[in-house]
């Protein structure tokens, strides 16, 4: 019986129970998962400063839309209309050491206030949007009324007081002013002024304000040690942290001593937009797989936005399967196929023509270098004679010289059969897959393979293709390894 290697192994559960796909896969993360799970609370880390302070998570029509989504029954004829069909007028305001220049514009929709505020304050759309339903439920509210957006953010409107200041009322004045301050919080020069909850601290914080529970009774305030900026910043805005009553019903209420503030903001950004928070691990996978797949490294969204598809429970093979059924992959592999054995650059038409076929499923990745062998042009640069292009197509897809005994017997298949069968019979035979398969192990794990696991990841390039192998390999716990020790 022929042994599985270790990495083989490891992916065989996977593949028999599916969750490693086998057909085409969209280049875009995983919806967030359906509802928030309290274990996964942190009150020391509630969302990681990557996700917090970068306004590239969201475009402005992607904030309309969402808006859109939420509010499907609402009237467009109410008046002041919920967040939808909100426009407000609003004014230009100057760059500070927290915000860039706003420009300001007359009749402007809600969603490309809050979108333009988020680019120019740096913080993701995603915070400001949660913001506002976790203060005033306004992302969902059908007709809320003047009173509602004049405190949308809940940003000088203290607990204690009944009314907001008047300085800072106003949807615009309300998102502006909450963008701005979750950056001035955490200034390093504004330490003095706001030293409770700072970066590194353990600090106590309450479960209810002035720890009186609502029936009167004293409440705690457990030491929370404050592990990032983006914690800090929400804790200086509301700063309580949910109970063991107010956990245990996340959807609902807790007990005497519940309060709500951060944690509806963490069951509303997970349930919306996924996970509040990247591992490192996800990080260094994400940074591997642009690398080695696409050959280049990501930006901070794109790093951003897959993080948080793991971390929201997407396998790690099925975004490396997005990554290898992509546009920008298959754009890689025609060219290369161009280059490599047609000797030359691909010309538009035929690149588009190639990525069509792909996109419809009709050809895979792999498909257009073993066609281009096939043709007569290929023929022609491997020497134009029989002999010639054998020893040829041996060196490049098998990349070992061919004894005298194989050229003659292909040879006498090309006479036969023509060239186009010879090409498909030496490409999909065992030796050749074997071939493919070492280059993925080099390209992907560093490494030549194990025999067990050359034989058994060739077996499965022939039967499901190289795509799949090439995401089964990606998603192994080996590659994950060797990108935690690349990208750490």
């Amino acid at each position: 019986m022929r042994r599985r290697s270790a990495l083989v192994r490891g992916l065989i559960g996977a593949i028999a129970t599916g969750a490693i796909a086998l057909g085409g896969l969209m280049f875009a993360p995983a919806q967030p998962a359906s509802a928030a799970i309290a274990s996964n609370f942190d009150p020391g880390y509630i969302i990681s400063d990557d996700i917090f302070y970068n306004s590239s998570l969201m475009s402005d029509a992607q904030v309309q839309s969402f808006f859109e989504g939420k509010e499907s029954t609402c009237s467009a004829t109410a008046s002041p209309g919920c967040l939808r069909y909100y426009k407000q007028s609003t004014p230009a305001r100057a760059a500070t050491n927290y915000c860039d220049l706003y420009q300001g514009g007359t009749n402007e929709l809600a969603s490309h206030i809050l979108y333009n505020v988020a680019v120019a304050c740096n913080i993701n759309p995603q915070v400001l949007i949660v913001l506002l339903q976790k203060e005033q439920s306004l992302i969902t509210a059908t007709n809320p009324s003047t009173a509602t957006y004049d405190k949308a953010t809940g940003f000088g409107c203290p607990d204690s007081s009944p009314s907001c200041d008047a300085n800072f009322k106003g949807f615009f004045n309300q998102i502006y002013q909450a963008a701005s301050h979750f950056r001035s919080y955490v200034d390093p020069a504004n330490a003095s002024y706001y030293p409770n909850y700072r970066t590194g601290r353990t600090v106590a914080i309450s479960y209810r304000p002035r720890n009186i529970g609502a029936d009167g009774s004293h409440c705690d305030a457990p030491a929370v040690t404050i592990q990032n900026n983006a914690t800090s910043a929400l804790y200086t805005y509301t700063p309580y942290q949910p109970d063991p009553p107010a956990l245990a019903n996340l959807y609902g209420r807790g007990g005497n001593c519940s309060s709500y503030g951060n944690r509806n903001f963490w069951v509303y950004f997970t349930d919306w937009f996924g996970s509040t928070t990247i591992s490192p691990a996800n990080n260094s996978f994400v940074k591997a797989v642009y690398q080695d797949v696409l050959n280049r490294q990501p930006s901070d969204g794109e790093r951003i936005n897959w993080g948080k598809a793991l971390s929201s429970g997407m396998p790690r093979s099925q975004v490396a399967g997005g990554f290898v059924n992509s546009d920008e992959f298959r754009i890689l592999k025609i060219d290369f196929a161009y280059q490599d054995v047609l000797g030359r650059a691909a010309d538009s038409g035929g690149r588009l023509s190639w990525l069509n076929g792909m996109r419809s499923g009709a050809l895979t990745p792999d498909d257009v270098y073993r066609i281009f062998l096939q043709t007569p042009e290929y023929y022609a640069s491997a020497g134009n004679t029989d002999d010639a292009f054998v020893a040829a197509m041996y060196q490049k897809i098998i990349k070992r010289p061919a004894v005298q005994s194989e050229i003659d017997y292909w040879v006498g298949k090309l006479h036969q059969y023509g060239q186009a069968t010879v090409v498909n019979l030496i490409w999909f035979s065992t030796e050749t897959a074997r071939a493919r398969v070492a280059q993925m192990y080099q390209d992907y794990l560093g490494r030549s393979p194990d025999d067990g696991g050359l034989a058994q990841w060739g077996d499965f390039a022939l039967k499901y293709g190289d795509s799949w192998v090439r995401s089964a390999i990606l998603g192994s716990d080996e590659y994950l390894a060797r990108a935690q020790v690349r990208y750490p």
